[in-house]
């Protein structure tokens, strides 16, 4: 299902980990309200603003899912507020941060790392929250 031009609800509810473990990560209608929302006011702006595709390394997580890889009780991933984003290089990374600060609707931009990884994570804020519109990094350990 099209949650907007460039990205569908199978890729924002996508999880290799649910998949591997059995777990049905599918959102209910709200966090599919939620995950459309998110695709409107920051993923496709993020997308036409980079010109080019983004791929999203996780969007909406089922409770199990999401205390199984790590997530904290209080993740936007939980109610579709929240996706990772991959990123190719320092250059795009840039480029999406640029980008994300003319955007009004961000609530949050973490560009997190673990050992073996990088991602670009970004949030809508909480419903009748007004964007905190705060883009910092945070390190992972795992």
């Amino acid at each position: 299902m099209n949650l907007t031009q460039h990205f569908t609800l199978e890729e924002l509810s996508h999880s290799d980990y649910a998949d591997a473990h059995g777990i049905k990560n599918y959102p209910g209608q709200q966090a599919q309200q939620n995950l459309m929302m998110l695709c409107v006011l920051i993923l496709e702006p993020l997308r036409m603003a980079i010109g080019q595709p983004i791929l999203i390394n996780s969007g909406y997580r089922c409770k199990q899912v999401n205390m199984n890889v790590g997530g904290v009780a209080t993740s936007h991933h939980l109610l579709g507020l929240a996706a990772d984003i991959n990123f190719d290089n320092e250059t795009q990374l840039n480029a999406m941060i640029r980008a994300l600060k003319n955007n009004k609707h961000l609530d949050l931009a973490l560009i997190e790392r673990s050992k073996s990884s990088k991602w670009l994570h970004v949030q809508l804020p909480l419903t009748n929250h007004i964007p905190r519109h705060k883009i910092s990094t945070i390190y992972v350990r795992k």
